[in-house]
């Protein structure tokens, strides 16, 4: 009986962390067609400002993936480059606002969150 406990724990363990971690903190949306995005389309962001407020104004990513902690969207722009917003799933808000290449070297910082002296 010992051992019929000891091979069922460790699944119903698992069985349970996997499941806290499927509901994502901020799905990518399904949205309209937006106008073709620039860099400028993305100047509006600020310490304040929610993801929400981004997919609302500039429509759904191209890209994204979420984790526990984390979450990356990717939108491209008209002129081949593209923009990179980090945020935090733990109630910190967008990270930072990245202008890239296509192939992903930094133009420049849009937004950069402050962090607090330590």
């Amino acid at each position: 009986m010992r051992i019929l406990f000891y091979i069922l724990m460790p699944v119903l363990l698992v069985g349970c962390a996997k499941q806290r971690n499927a509901d994502p903190a901020t799905p990518i949306p399904v949205s309209a067609s937006h106008e073709p995005l620039s860099v400028k389309s993305f100047r509006f962001i600020g310490p304040s400002t929610t993801l929400q407020q981004v997919f609302d104004k500039v429509g759904s990513p191209k890209g994204g993936m979420s984790s526990l902690t984390f979450a990356s969207y990717s939108y491209d722009l008209n002129d081949g480059t593209k923009v990179q917003i980090e945020a935090s799933n733990y109630g910190y808000g967008i990270l930072s606002v990245i202008h890239q290449t296509a192939k992903g070297q930094k133009i420049e910082v849009i937004y950069e969150k402050k962090h607090p002296a330590a």
